[in-house]
């Protein structure tokens, strides 16, 4: 995944408050950390995800400490643009995780979310990876979520009646007919 690409995108579209770009990404970043086995996209999704939620709430972006907030983030993606620029990779990894603190410290000072901003976004991102045929264990492992919370999320979801896969005997007649 081109990291630059992808957080010149994250910037513009958290500079537009456009929640439906900022959770998109945070789909495609969750994907690609399963796909691609990048796990540093856990963290823009994290980044992605939490932004949206921020933005969908009137009561964080007219807290006083909002103003501060969007600016030190913005100022951490475009050093981040700059790190992956110059091919400073470990530089823009230490930036967005960076980013993932500054969104946990404002979670945590407003306090109003029934659950941290930071693990629901990890929540997101592994149903995400779980959706594109990850086992709920690597799914868990790839977005630091908690298993139990998890597989709850889930199955309150109407993800797994969307996801059927094949039963074992099905699998093994198509091995069968594969092999013989």
């Amino acid at each position: 995944m081109d990291f630059k690409k992808q957080l010149l995108l994250l910037k513009a579209s958290f500079e537009k408050s456009d929640i439906t770009a900022l959770k998109r990404l945070s789909a495609v970043f969750a994907d690609g950390a399963f796909e691609d086995h990048q796990e540093e996209n856990i963290d823009l999704s994290i980044v992605a995800y939490a932004c949206a939620k921020f933005l969908e709430k009137p009561y964080v972006v007219d807290n006083p400490d909002w103003k501060d907030f969007r600016k030190n983030l913005l100022y951490l993606l475009s050093k981040a643009i700059e790190d992956f620029s110059a091919g400073k990779d470990k530089a823009g990894f230490a930036r967005i995780r960076d980013s993932v603190k500054l969104i946990q410290t404002l979670g945590e000072d407003l306090g109003r979310f029934a659950f941290g901003v930071i693990e629901k976004a990890r929540l997101k991102a592994g149903a995400e990876i779980y959706a594109k045929g990850a086992s709920l264990g690597a799914a868990v492992e790839i977005s630091g979520s908690e298993k139990q919370e998890l597989a709850s999320y889930i199955s309150s979801t109407k993800m797994p009646d969307k996801y059927v896969t094949k039963s074992v005997a099905q699998r093994l007649q198509e091995t069968k007919k594969i092999f013989s």
